[in-house]
């Protein structure tokens, strides 16, 4: 009995252990996850910089997802497609981009054609843009 006590008692410890252990190996993933995620939207904001420095430099610019990677950012190509999505994404919705739906079936991005806004309004709005996803609100 005391013998069949004491096993009862070491296997809630081996239980109590293997679930901290797997509790533990579940933390470590969510922060993995959280870390990849934050690079993920650190790389739409640094897309999403350059893609405006490019515009307020060249008003008339006007391409593709693959053409804004190759040509309008100096690193030739080496954002990934999903933080391009995002960025193009973001930055239409707050006024900086227009979306053009061309007949080929692919979509090109410029500046917004007929914007208010000079070349001054649109850095100034550009730099807004950065100022406020640089520090999105805490929950």
């Amino acid at each position: 009995s005391a013998s069949c006590s004491r096993a009862l008692e070491e296997s809630h410890v081996f239980q109590s252990l293997a679930i901290r252990r797997q509790v533990a190996r579940g933390l470590r993933i969510v922060a993995s996850i959280q870390h990849t995620t934050a690079m993920r939207d650190s790389d739409a904001l640094g897309a999403a910089r350059l893609i405006t420095a490019y515009l307020a430099e060249h008003r008339d610019a006007c391409d593709s997802l693959e053409g804004i990677a190759r040509w309008w950012l100096p690193s030739g190509g080496a954002y990934r497609r999903a933080a391009l999505v995002k960025a193009t994404e973001e930055l239409h919705a707050y006024g900086l981009l227009q979306e053009i739906h061309a007949a080929d079936g692919h979509t090109r991005y410029r500046r917004p054609i007929g914007s208010h806004l000079d070349d001054a309004g649109y850095r100034a709005l550009a730099e807004a843009f950065v100022t406020q996803h640089s520090n999105p609100p805490r929950h």
